[in-house]
């Protein structure tokens, strides 16, 4: 798999939690999430605790791979026969599916956009069996939550909500490709650095972004 990078981030995240979890902790207490993350593409994996409150009863697990092709390999992640019957296999389609409001820029839109760098754009029609290059993020989200009463609420509320954001995130890749095509491995390693000391930054003073449980 290669070397890799390790991160540990901890968010101070009760604004960004659903409501139904918030009425149950009482106001002001802090709310925190403990997300480490092992970059070593081609594999990524993500995991979010929540450490002060529900210690092992909640954990969020994000596992990726990328691969060459359409999307057509069976099972990239080794589930067992078991977690196979559980599996539900979402395809995200970042031209022609439906996009949130307040989700939509125009120049993230795939539809629209060409790159100027690689000619690759639009999207247009059946563009999955069409493009070249072509390669598939792999996603496997597994959401263990266990507090009574709120269980399958929450498990579906936050598949939903990843749904959203890999969508978003995606239609945003594609259309900035220009920007990155051409960096090298080192200017990457240095936009990661300014990127994590800017988020650090922002955590602790800049406002509220991206996508909100309700």
């Amino acid at each position: 798999m290669g070397k890799g990078q390790f991160t540990l981030k901890v968010y101070h995240a009760r604004q960004k939690l659903p409501l139904m979890i918030r009425s149950l902790v009482p106001s002001g207490a802090l709310i925190e999430l403990h997300e480490e993350s092992w970059n070593a593409y081609p594999y990524c994996k993500t995991v979010i605790k929540n450490p002060l409150i529900m210690k092992d009863s909640m954990e969020l697990k994000i596992e990726t791979w990328y691969k060459p092709g359409r999307g057509d390999l069976p099972n990239v992640h080794n589930l067992s026969e078991e977690e196979l019957k559980l599996r539900e296999v979402v395809v995200i389609d970042i031209a022609n599916d439906a996009v949130y409001h307040e989700d939509y820029k125009e120049e993230w839109d795939p539809l629209k956009f060409k790159s100027e760098k690689t000619g690759r754009g639009p999207l247009i029609g059946p563009w999955k069996s069409q493009v070249e290059p072509v390669m598939c993020c792999y996603k496997l989200v597994k959401f263990n939550f266990h507090w009574f009463g709120l269980q399958t609420k929450m498990e579906n509320t936050v598949m939903r909500i990843y749904q959203r954001m890999f969508s978003t995130f995606h239609r945003q890749l594609f259309c900035t490709i220009d920007k990155y095509i051409e960096l090298t491995m080192d200017d990457i390693r240095r936009i990661e650095e300014e990127t994590k000391k800017e988020l650090n930054a922002q955590r602790i003073n800049g406002e509220l972004r991206g996508i909100f449980l309700k």
